[in-house]
């Protein structure tokens, strides 16, 4: 159930989305006010075994818009990059020495910059708080490696 409430925290509406699939488990983790009245709602999703970061668009008035899924890092290979949450620097785990380029993109869809990963670490110390998504690309962006979601303190 996802809702949206008023500043005095009147109920403006509630909106059921069906998550009943057996095959596929979506969790809802938080969400986000968007600058047109809706809803970014980020949810963890997982499915055979692999895990996604599932984002719902949610207009002003209730209905699921669109939707995107990041593929995130295998749970058997832990996380791509530490510390997190973190306050700036991140580094990249020898798992991924494939990895050529992060790049970082905001939880709403922005890309916020790209890194190359020779030094192995990623400097979000310039960046606002919030949550980031990581995705770590093989040489010349050809193979997606892995995505992990960060928290920016």
């Amino acid at each position: 159930m996802v809702y949206k409430f008023t500043p005095d925290f009147q109920l403006l509406w509630k909106s059921e989305l069906d998550f009943s699939d057996q095959q596929i488990g979506i969790y809802p983790v938080s969400q986000i006010l968007t600058a047109d009245g809706g809803i970014l709602l980020n949810c963890n999703e997982r499915s055979g075994g692999v895990r996604s970061l599932r984002i719902f668009k949610i207009s002003a008035t209730g209905d699921v818009v669109s939707s995107t899924s990041l593929p995130l890092s295998k749970a058997s290979t832990g996380p791509a990059v530490y510390p997190n949450p973190t306050v700036g620097p991140l580094r990249v785990l020898p798992d991924f020495s494939a990895a050529a380029v992060a790049q970082v993109t905001s939880i709403d869809g922005r890309l916020m910059g790209v890194f190359d990963l020779s030094a192995q670490q990623i400097d979000l110390s310039a960046y606002p708080s919030g949550m980031y998504a990581i995705s770590l690309w093989a040489e010349g962006r050809r193979a997606l490696l892995g995505t992990e979601v960060v928290v920016k303190q």
